[in-house]
């Protein structure tokens, strides 16, 4: 975390000093070594869009959620 700043009777959107001297990071991936080597086995395998890996995802979400029915779709 970033360094305390003194504190001010205003705040900061009134012209006081920040609460923050870092950049706060909202929401930020945790991308670990498995996600990047199966991105990368997805990219090898020349399916981008479609294809085995999709179905297979496709599969483990219905067992996971316990579902009818999955579609991967792209957004």
């Amino acid at each position: 975390m970033g360094r305390p700043v003194p504190s001010s009777s205003k705040p900061a959107f009134e012209g006081g000093p920040p609460t923050r001297t870092e950049f706060l990071v909202f929401g930020k991936p945790r991308i670990g070594e498995e996600e990047i080597q199966e991105v990368a086995a997805a990219l090898r395998s020349g399916w981008i869009g479609t294809g085995p890996r999709v179905q297979k995802f496709e599969q483990e979400f219905l067992s996971y959620t316990g579902g009818s029915h999955a579609v991967a779709v792209s957004s």
